[in-house]
């Protein structure tokens, strides 16, 4: 029982994770590029060194894109890879600009979850197809 609850928890947090992101580039789109990227998060009030940062994190490939691989690769993993000389300052500051862009991410799909503006997710919003 505890295993199938443990797998139940990680679905949830995968939808969750799959709706922040579509949240921010709008459903049907799978990447981000830099500048777009960086832009959401100074809207939410991340500062720019911080998005960087975040942006360098989940682009894997560093290909200058963030695709929806990429992003659900680290969001499920909940964990942010650091490279392995990086110090222990370099690392503090990576899972704290991890935590902004996912704490950021998350409000903006519960905002767009909500659709009467209550501040409280109804089983009736849980429901809408997003």
């Amino acid at each position: 029982e505890m295993a199938a609850s443990a797998e139940s928890f990680q679905k949830v947090k995968m939808q969750l994770m799959k709706l922040a992101f579509y949240s921010v580039v709008g459903v049907g789109q799978h990447d981000l590029t830099a500048t777009q990227f960086e832009g959401f998060m100074i809207a939410m009030g991340v500062q720019r060194e911080v998005a960087s940062r975040a942006f360098r994190i989940f682009d894997l490939n560093r290909d200058g894109t963030l695709h929806v691989d990429e992003f659900f690769t680290i969001a499920a993993s909940g964990g942010v890879p650091c490279r392995p000389d990086a110090s222990e300052h370099q690392r503090q500051l990576e899972v704290e600009a991890f935590r902004l862009v996912l704490h950021a991410m998350l409000r903006t799909a519960f905002y767009k979850m909500d659709v009467n503006g209550d501040q409280t997710l109804s089983p009736d919003e849980l429901r809408m197809p997003w």
